[in-house]
């Protein structure tokens, strides 16, 4: 069956625009423990319990070309137990408020790898809720061992074909992209990936100051 979602002529918008439409699948794609999962179950000399290539803790997403005193948007990611593996993902607009926040059950997937610039990447995506459905955030990195705790964000720009719009309910927007594939995210990412950047999601220690916060 031939997708639609990826066909070049049918982007509705232009490489000089920011694309950040969201990303969204009627079901989850992942978290049925797929080796390129996390986190995921380990067991090892009659321990067991769960584990992940990224980094738990608060992290902060900052958009590319943003000044200093511009608001960034605040994840905190954290396991979620030892029996079930998944992260819990938090977003607040003040890290202070991560402590509130709803939380959604959650699964990083390394989606694919791909030259940008003569430079080899990593291709990842983040899954956000289970029900009813789940939204994702593509991103990027350059291959290294060790935990993971710094993604470059890449933008979203949605087919028309894929747009699901009701068009604007007063303010409020109603547009987003849908996705029902491992394979679909993976060939967007890799489009993605030949824009600018949208901007960096990086984690910072429990201990540490965002400039931000040093500026208050």
């Amino acid at each position: 069956m031939v997708s639609l979602l990826f066909a070049p002529h049918v982007n509705s918008q232009s490489l000089g625009e920011v694309a950040e439409d969201i990303l969204h699948s009627d079901l989850p794609i992942f978290g049925r423990g797929g080796e390129n999962e996390w986190p995921q179950h380990f067991y090892d000399d009659g321990s067991f319990g769960c584990t992940s290539r990224v980094a738990f803790g608060d992290w902060s997403f900052r958009k590319r070309g943003a000044a200093v005193e511009d608001n960034v948007l605040w994840y905190r990611f954290s396991n979620y137990g030892v029996f079930h593996c998944w992260a819990n993902t938090y977003r607040a607009y003040e890290r202070d408020k991560l402590d509130g926040a709803d939380s959604h059950p959650s699964f990083f997937a390394l989606l694919d790898r791909a030259s940008v610039n003569g430079h080899d990447v990593e291709l990842w995506t983040v899954q956000i809720g289970a029900r009813p459905g789940s939204e994702y955030v593509l991103l990027s990195r350059t291959p290294a061992e060790g935990l993971i705790d710094t993604f470059t964000v890449l933008q979203t720009a949605c087919p028309r074909a894929n747009v699901r719009d009701a068009g604007s309910l007063d303010i409020l927007l109603t547009r987003y992209c849908v996705v029902a594939s491992r394979g679909e995210l993976s060939r967007l990412a890799r489009r993605m990936a030949q824009r600018p950047p949208l901007g960096t999601l990086t984690r910072v220690r429990a201990d540490d100051k965002t400039k931000d916060e040093i500026l208050e």
